[in-house]
């Protein structure tokens, strides 16, 4: 009876999970989130939109990239947004930082986490450029052209020990930033407010047949990050390859230091029925969790399509989020969508869904 007794008064000692602070519980059912690359260069009143247009479907995350962006960028009366290496690498503006510090308060309002990409890989003169190019004389193309970025071939930049040791004092600047909104506290000490730091947005993508020359690479900065970040509950994830050639490799699931794989394809919704359950199957394996960050749809049938891609996570009890969510839409003439729209019913739909779930895995900071 003393043993029982003892029993008893230990379970009464311990917190139960829902006592337990947000930041500290697994999330054990399934959920959703959403993209929105530059919702911090949004005017206030359509910011405060989309965040509530987020939060009435239900979806946890929101995920956008520190790059520069053009004002009114995809018609969205947005303001310039200057990278924080705006002229050279190493001299720091942080305009962009101290918005993002506005937005991740405005998201916590509304019971969204932030997933903050630290850089795009995109801006080493594909679709932008920004200091590395310059600096590294790196193959400026436009992306745009048809077949033209294979012309952009930044390999070199994934590997050398110079531009490495560059990007690394970028990763230390974004974590170390102070947020002046919530006391000074530096970045990586909001796990209330952000749930990943992405490493870089598709990070070696569209390289070589998508093959990720330095597959090491992400792994690497990930030991970077962690020894800055110590034991803060925020996770580090890959922010994703283009396929799941570069998304989805072994190095990935090997390493100590990623939390996350973030998986993207636009390949269709067959090559998520075909490589998903191996992604997840390994995620399992290897004690890793996995979130199929990006995919998305465009032409007459977008809605369907998502729904179609939405069924196969769902079925998976994976979470998932969509590219992405802009005011205004462009309707079916691309990726992005609004709440006019079909595709925004089948999102609300999709996440509500999700968290009816039982996950395939728990996630925990969110």
């Amino acid at each position: 009876m003393k043993f029982l007794a003892s029993l008893l008064a230990l379970a009464v000692a311990l917190p139960s999970a829902s006592a337990l602070p947000l930041e500290q519980r697994d999330i054990t059912t399934s959920w959703a989130g959403v993209n929105s690359y530059f919702l911090h260069a949004y005017q206030k009143s359509d910011r405060i939109a989309v965040l509530d247009a987020i939060k009435a479907a239900k979806l946890k995350t929101v995920r956008i990239f520190i790059s520069h962006t053009y004002a009114n960028n995809k018609d969205t009366n947005s303001v310039e947004m200057p990278d924080i290496e705006p002229d050279e690498v190493g001299e720091w503006d942080d305009t962009q930082l101290r918005a993002i510090d506005q937005l991740m308060v405005e998201a916590k309002d509304r019971g969204i986490k932030l997933i903050i990409a630290l850089h795009d890989r995109y801006m080493l003169g594909c679709w932008g450029s920004d200091a590395y190019v310059s600096k590294y004389k790196l193959p400026a193309v436009d992306c745009g052209t048809p077949g033209a970025i294979k012309d952009n071939d930044v390999t070199w930049w994934y590997q050398d020990p110079s531009p490495i040791y560059d990007f690394e004092n970028r990763i230390a600047h974004i974590l170390n930033h102070q947020n002046s909104l919530l006391g000074g506290k530096a970045w990586k000490d909001l796990s209330d407010y952000i749930f990943s730091f992405n490493i870089q947005n598709e990070g070696q993508g569209h390289l070589r047949n998508n093959v990720a020359p330095a597959p090491n690479w992400w792994c690497d900065r990930s030991k970077k990050m962690r020894s800055i970040m110590g034991s803060s509950k925020i996770l580090v994830s890959t922010g994703g390859g283009n396929e799941f050639s570069n998304s989805d490799i072994s190095q990935n699931w090997a390493c100590n230091t990623l939390d996350v794989v973030d998986i993207h394809s636009y390949n269709g919704v067959d090559g998520f029925k075909q490589n998903a359950p191996t992604s997840l199957n390994r995620a399992k394996s290897a004690g890793k969790l996995v979130l199929f960050e990006e995919f998305g749809a465009i032409g007459d049938s977008k809605s369907s399509q998502v729904q179609q891609h939405i069924d196969v996570f769902n079925g998976l009890k994976a979470p998932w989020m969509i590219w992405q969510i802009n005011k205004p839409g462009k309707g079916s003439a691309d990726f992005e969508f609004w709440t006019d729209e079909a595709t925004y019913g089948v999102v609300k739909t999709g996440a509500e869904k999700a968290l009816t779930l039982t996950a395939a895995q728990s996630f925990r900071n969110l």
